[in-house]
């Protein structure tokens, strides 16, 4: 098989700009709003009739794995990752994960295989690439210096070949730009929207531009127009003929098609906008130039129909241009460098490095909360005895709080706080003016039943919790039911009975 892959340069301000009709004396430059420098790199190729996974790189800080999240609007088998690098350009460890996200999709490793790159960099002085491909039977080949850009519509590469020749670049341009425009049509007249197209809508529209775009049905004829290509009837030999010694010369021009037969008479001046009829006139009889006339009426209704048409028809273009391409992001971006673990090749991310920075961010939650769970039971369990004293001590007072203790005062504030008082003490009266205000906020405790740990002999009661009830038989009266725990977490029974 023969292949190609190549970089190229996206600039969102140019796509952005695409769709704006503007004033002669105003500009037409439209910088699109987005988090970062709107240039992208794309690197974009294929093999035999198989398209390759698509890398692209924004501009960011070198060594640093962009956030998977930016990744979340991407679906599983979509071939798009992202990477980044403080120019935006492509270096040496973003081409070898290119090469190595070809190998883990099977698209290069199983079979020889012939792949034309350019002169870059990345490609030329990268041994660990070199070494990548050989060991995975792939020849990189490299033509000579300013050879590889379709000059004069041809070019060495198959991937620089224009739109109409199935040039894989050119068609995907051409579809983002339409998507690319449309969603930032979109964007821009939502009024709940921050009217930023976001890294991980661009994503997004990458991947539907690299599905929709490529077409492999030209790819054996672009192979054969840059001069290497595979021929069965040579015995699958790769044929080599970058200079096009072998070309067949162009044929004569077609002969162009025999002329009409002269009309009769020469028409009559034909109406403004509407097409010409191919109608003889007869200037010696009124019923072929009636017919003629009524030829042209009907001619002018059907153009005027035509143009009412198109009318309705760019209603619903600018209507349609209102709906964003791609949904847009719901996830916040996380940052965290738990989350930048989650990569390929220690640079480049994808849908799958998004689920799974998602799950870690879910655990990681989880531990939180369980943490703060144990932390607020301890607390709890801490002062829980106290609370229950100082609160009986409330009531025995009939709530005067000056009679209470400063230990009693410090346990009510926690009661109906859940926190420490701020007050060290009551020299100053500063404690029991606290205790007093926290009573009028919450006049009753805000402390959690003492937890119960379920019995694992007995079944527990579906729909209660554990920690309040359990199932067990009566040690006093023998009967086997529902035992409700107190505070102290005792259990009893519905005859009175304490059974802790």
């Amino acid at each position: 098989d023969v292949g190609n892959w190549d970089e190229t340069g996206v600039d969102l301000c140019a796509f952005a700009s695409a769709l704006y009709m503007c004033l002669k004396h105003f500009g037409n430059q439209v910088v699109a709003p987005f988090e970062q420098s709107p240039h992208w790199t794309l690197i974009i190729g294929f093999v035999g009739v198989v398209q390759m996974e698509l890398l692209a790189i924004m501009k960011g800080t070198d060594n640093l794995v962009p956030s998977p999240f930016h990744a979340q609007l991407l679906k599983g088998g979509d071939g798009v990752y992202l990477g980044q690098t403080a120019t935006g350009w492509v270096n040496n460890p973003l081409k070898l994960a290119f090469a190595n996200l070809q190998i883990d999709k099977g698209i290069i490793g199983k079979r020889p295989i012939v792949i034309n790159v350019d002169g870059h960099d990345s490609n030329l002085n990268n041994d660990a690439l070199h070494e990548l491909m050989a060991a995975n039977k792939v020849l990189l080949v490299v033509p000579p210096s300013h050879t590889s850009a379709a000059v004069g519509g041809q070019g060495t590469q198959q991937c620089d070949r224009p739109a109409h020749n199935g040039g894989p670049i050119a068609l995907f341009k051409r579809a983002f730009r339409r998507y690319f425009g449309k969603q930032f049509f979109a964007n821009l007249r939502d009024p709940n929207w921050n009217n930023a197209v976001s890294v991980a809508e661009i994503l997004a529209l990458f991947a539907k531009a690299h599905k929709d775009s490529f077409d492999s049905s030209k790819i054996e004829q672009l192979n054969k127009d840059v001069g290497y290509w595979n021929d069965p009837r040579m015995g699958g030999m790769l044929q080599w003929d970058i200079c096009r010694l072998n070309v067949a010369p162009v044929g004569a021009a077609a002969a162009a098609p025999a002329a009409l037969a002269p009309y009769a008479s020469a028409p009559m001046p034909p109406i403004a906008g509407a097409p010409a009829l191919p109608l003889a006139v007869s200037h010696f009889g009124g019923r072929a130039a009636m017919q003629d006339s009524q030829g042209r009426q009907l001619a002018a209704l059907a153009h005027n129909d035509a143009q009412i048409d198109q009318v309705f028809a760019v209603r619903e273009v600018i209507t349609g241009m209102q709906q964003p391409v791609v949904p847009r992001p719901t996830e916040p971006i996380v940052r965290t460098e738990a989350v930048r673990k989650n990569n390929r090749y220690g640079c480049v991310v994808g849908s799958d490095e998004f689920v799974a920075a998602k799950e870690t961010v879910r655990n990681s939650e989880t531990g939180a909360v369980a943490k703060r769970q144990a932390t607020l039971d301890k607390f709890w369990a801490n002062n829980r005895e106290n609370v229950l004293a100082a609160e009986a001590a409330l009531v025995e007072k009939a709530g005067d709080l000056s009679s209470l203790l400063v230990g009693q005062l410090k346990s009510i504030v926690i009661s109906r706080t859940g926190h420490l008082p701020r007050a060290k003490n009551n020299s100053d009266g500063a404690l029991l003016e606290e205790t007093r205000g926290v009573i009028l906020k919450q006049p009753t405790t805000t402390m959690p039943p003492a937890p119960v740990a379920p019995l694992a002999s007995s079944p527990t009661s579906a729909g209660s919790a554990a920690a309040e009830v359990a199932f067990k038989a009566c040690s006093q009266c023998g009967v086997e039911g529902m035992l409700t725990a107190d505070h102290d977490g005792k259990f009893w029974c519905s005859c009175d009975a304490n059974l802790d």
